[in-house]
């Protein structure tokens, strides 16, 4: 089966959308009853499924920070529901939020609030902005299957011009917005309520950088 028929039948999104100021304490670990298995590569995966003209709006990249937030965000057995596992090998559906686990990213990152508009503006303290997303995949996937299924699929959002514009108003005059994605990934699994059962907890944190000032139309 090609990979995007994988993504189709097997993603589950468990979405958040937040601007990222910073992290408060740390949240419970858990680990013994939850395991979480820290991944290697995932960027090289991420950036292996863009297209050339994806290149050249954003790449993947890491980051210890996001990381470090993702693990401890699942290493909690209460916010990888039975629920959030087994929806992770249904089809996915725009817009499925975990309740529990976007509660934790308020807890991990000031400021969480909806979608509305993303990156169609410039950042408004005219530097920089942040959003961040969090997927579920099935964990019978490997690393390298789950990581490019939700990389693809979240690349055709960055392609998506009515949501993410490369060149944008700032006070009135016009500048190039330039992108940059972290991209982290975990496989954890809830074993007290699901027998062993196991999901890919996925996360992308877009950051959008106000770049030179457009003169007369050339960047």
């Amino acid at each position: 089966m090609k990979l995007k028929k994988i993504a189709s039948l097997m993603l589950a999104g468990v979405m958040a959308v937040s601007m990222l100021a910073g992290c408060k304490g740390s949240a419970n670990s858990g680990e013994e009853e939850n395991p979480v298995v820290p991944t290697t590569g995932i960027v090289a995966d991420a950036n292996g499924v863009l297209t050339d003209d994806q290149k050249e709006i954003f790449s993947y990249v890491g980051s210890t920070n996001l990381d470090t937030i993702l693990k401890e965000i699942t290493a909690d057995t209460k916010n990888l529901s039975e629920q959030d596992i087994a929806s992770a090998y249904k089809k996915f559906t725009a817009g499925t939020q975990d309740t529990e686990l976007n509660g934790k990213l308020r807890d991990k990152l000031e400021g969480l609030k909806a979608a509305s508009g993303e990156f169609t503006n410039a950042p408004a303290n005219g530097k920089s902005q942040s959003y961040g997303w969090v997927y579920t995949i099935s964990g019978k996937m490997t690393q390298t299957e789950a990581v490019e299924a939700t990389a693809e699929y979240f690349a055709r959002y960055m392609d998506n011009k009515q949501k993410v514009e490369t060149v944008v108003d700032y006070n009135g005059a016009k500048y190039n917005a330039e992108y940059s994605v972290e991209i982290s990934a975990v496989k954890a699994s809830n074993n007290s309520n699901v027998d062993g059962e196991s999901a890919w907890v996925i996360a992308f944190v877009v950051t959008q950088t106000l770049g030179d000032k457009v003169v007369n139309n050339v960047g």
